[in-house]
């Protein structure tokens, strides 16, 4: 079962993590373990909204705005990317 992200507090990106765009894509690194991880280009925006002054409520409040997708649809793909990132150790919450 996917974590409730949105009972959690503001996320950012972890210091471990560095990125660079690559043609379409943005490839994350971390540094500690040394694995990359591949976001498309929506998956980008959402990482640089990862700046610690948002929780996941408020980053869903912008993708709304950005995307004419039904907010549940924005929020199972939020969290699936949160997900992934959190797994790999790329962000943390505060």
């Amino acid at each position: 079962m996917r974590e409730d992200y949105s009972r959690r507090g503001t996320v950012r990106r972890s210091a471990v993590a560095l990125d660079r765009d690559v043609a379409d894509q943005l490839v994350i690194l971390n540094t500690q373990t040394e694995q990359y991880y591949t976001v498309n280009r929506v998956g980008a925006e959402i990482w640089h909204l990862l700046d610690g002054s948002r929780d996941f409520e408020a980053i869903l409040a912008v993708l709304c705005t950005r995307y004419d997708v039904p907010e549940e649809e924005l929020r199972a793909d939020l969290g699936e990317l949160l997900d992934g990132l959190t797994a790999h150790g790329l962000v943390e919450w505060m």
